[in-house]
């Protein structure tokens, strides 16, 4: 072969490299380009379910279903209710351990049931444009919870077991979800055997 054909060779491979690599580069662009809708349409994405996950532990996650809707007769007020604010105290045993009251029971991201907590003490709130006969089956109902002279939580009475109320350290004859919510008082379920003697509450000043 001459060295003018070769010359030439050389040339025209050097020119379809050329040619070439723009391509490739395109390709790559593309590629990127192509993913990265993808992976901010994935960030969009875990950005709403972390979202409604957090806005449902804020609101209203300890609350009976068809919230905002009047529940057992309690409405839920868009505004804090204070002609009429008292507190009662709850707390709940099952086979001996204590168990816990929610926070945010009543509480949803636009309203306020009149029978709510703020927190995790068992201190129940009664927040409502008026005084009334507010009861514990009413609370139980809006926080979404069973009660009976037979049923606690998801526990049921059966041969071996019971479920007991006490009000102010005194036994509670009478159905359980009538139980009224009165300014300080000491209410205590329990589901047993075995039991544990009523314990008091002392509630913190300006409850």
């Amino acid at each position: 072969m001459s060295s003018r054909s070769q010359r030439q060779g050389k040339k025209n491979r050097a020119t379809r490299a050329r040619r070439q690599q723009p391509h490739r580069r395109t390709r790559q662009q593309g590629l990127l380009e192509g993913r990265l809708p993808l992976i901010g349409g994935a960030a969009i994405v875990l950005i709403l379910i972390v979202a409604i996950a957090i806005g449902r532990l804020m609101g209203s996650g300890n609350t009976a279903q068809g919230a905002g809707q009047p529940i057992a007769g309690i409405e839920c007020s868009e505004t804090e209710q204070v002609n009429y604010h008292v507190h009662a105290h709850l707390a709940i045993f099952v086979n001996g351990q204590e168990q816990t009251v929610p926070a945010n029971i009543g509480i949803e991201p636009t309203c306020l049931y009149w029978l709510h907590t703020h927190d995790a003490s068992g201190v129940i709130h009664v927040e409502a444009p008026q005084q009334g006969d507010y009861t514990l089956g009413q609370f139980f109902d809006i926080w979404g919870q069973p009660l009976s002279s037979t049923e606690l939580l998801d526990h049921k009475a059966d041969a071996q077991h019971q479920v007991v109320a006490y009000v102010n350290g005194r036994k509670f004859d009478g159905s359980l979800r009538d139980i009224p919510i009165t300014p300080h008082a000491v209410i205590v379920l329990e589901y047993g055997p075995p039991f544990v003697a009523p314990p008091s509450y002392t509630f913190p000043q300006g409850l």
